[in-house]
């Protein structure tokens, strides 16, 4: 499966499921995060699967700034 088929699939799975109310931490971010983290890679020996899912997944659980 190629990474833009698992990106959409990552977006649809967001846009059902994910209940925040950080508007710092929407579809828009994770989108910026894999773009950064495209460049930061190239040249690298990286998995792109594993980066890609990594820069989804990073905020899925988003903490309050003062949680001990």
């Amino acid at each position: 499966m190629s990474l833009t088929l698992w990106q959409s699939r990552y977006e649809s799975w967001f846009q059902a499921n994910w209940i925040h109310d950080d508007g710092a931490h929407d579809i828009a971010h994770l989108r910026r995060v894999w773009m950064s983290a495209q460049r930061i890679m190239n040249g690298t020996s990286a998995d792109p699967l594993v980066v890609l899912t990594a820069c989804y997944f990073h905020d899925v659980v988003n903490l309050p700034k003062n949680h001990p």
